[in-house]
């Protein structure tokens, strides 16, 4: 496993979860790769299997799970607004492991565990939450395909994802926790228009065998390496489209303060600009400050003349179509590579 040496406490980031709730963007297609994951379920778990969704969010899964057939569905999910969302669609969630009682026949922990600080001790505290015998399902994005999915440099080196794993390191952490795997395979998840996400996926048996020693696999640091090659490449590229559009002009206003805009904002080509605006339409950003100023929303007075730098590339294109509606001469700058 390759992790990332974050410079923020456990404490600190336990905070942060409670306190936010992930939506995807693009509603349609996350509902289809959560469907596909409900019905991967029910071929490898009985309908009367109890089920807890570790990270359950609003509940979307879990509310698959449950057309699917599943019928005791249980979840945990430290965001207050998350947990409240999941029980208004009438299932059992709780905000921690510590608040949940009895054991569970499936835990599902789909996209949490590279978001986990401590993962030898998450995998050690979900084992003993299942039945002897009991499964677990896990979903994490596949770190040794990273380069071949480079849309924006750095796209998978985010505060949030501090573990990256390959295949053969997800097992290697599951066989230590305890699991015997069942099934495992890789996919690509459509995320939006043109942008796929490499994923890799497992079923693993709790069997509690013996601890073990684990070889050394050097490949996930070579693809990870390489990634950063790509990457470095394609932030150089991104730097140089910049300052070509801004043809000496100093001071823009910025558009999506997502984590890769902090990445953009850190490279050389933002050196030296003044930044007159941070904007952002989520509200929950919005109460977020850089640089001394506020984050705004996208009603925010401009001055004329001002060049807008959008750093999002998920949805670069709505946002230029935003513009063009109701700031059509405002010179919008897309720093999305493709």
């Amino acid at each position: 496993m390759v992790y990332s040496d974050i410079e923020i406490d456990s404490a600190s980031l336990a905070g942060y979860y409670q306190e936010s709730v992930h939506s995807p963007p693009d509603t349609e297609r996350n509902e289809a790769q959560l469907r596909h994951v409900a019905e991967y379920l029910a071929t490898v778990a009985p309908a009367s299997a109890r089920v807890l969704d570790v990270g359950c969010a609003s509940g979307r899964l879990l509310d698959h799970l449950k057309l699917v057939g599943f019928t005791d569905l249980n979840g945990v999910e430290p965001s207050a607004r998350g947990a409240a969302a999941a029980r208004g669609l009438g299932f059992d969630v709780r905000r921690s492991f510590d608040e949940l009682e009895g054991l569970f026949d499936l835990a599902i922990v789909h996209h949490v565990l590279e978001h986990v600080p401590a993962v030898a001790g998450f995998l050690s505290a979900l084992a003993g939450l299942l039945k002897q015998g009991g499964s677990s399902y896990i979903e994490v994005p596949d770190a040794m395909r990273y380069a071949d999915f480079a849309y924006e440099p750095w796209l998978d080196f985010n505060l949030e994802h501090i573990n990256h794993f390959s295949r053969w390191h997800l097992d290697a952490a599951m066989r230590r926790a305890g699991f015997s795997r069942l099934d495992s395979g890789a996919k690509t998840l459509d995320m939006a228009k043109d942008w796929g996400y490499p994923a890799i996926y497992g079923l693993w048996r709790l069997v509690r065998v013996p601890p073990f020693a684990v070889k050394p696999n050097m490949a996930l640091v070579r693809a990870t390496e390489h990634y950063i090659v790509v990457s470095t490449g394609l932030q150089d590229g991104l730097d140089a489209k910049l300052l070509a559009e801004l043809d000496g002009r100093r001071s823009v206003a910025v558009r999506g303060m997502g984590q890769l805009a902090l990445r953009k904002l850190a490279s050389p080509a933002f050196r030296g600009l003044e930044i007159v605006a941070y904007v952002d339409a989520d509200p929950f950003k919005q109460r977020l400050t850089f640089g001394g100023k506020q984050v705004v929303g996208p009603g925010y007075p401009l001055a004329p003349g001002v060049p807008v730098v959008i750093l999002t590339y998920r949805c670069q294109d709505e946002i230029t179509e935003e513009y063009a509606r109701t700031d059509p001469t405002r010179h919008v700058i897309r720093l999305g590579s493709r």
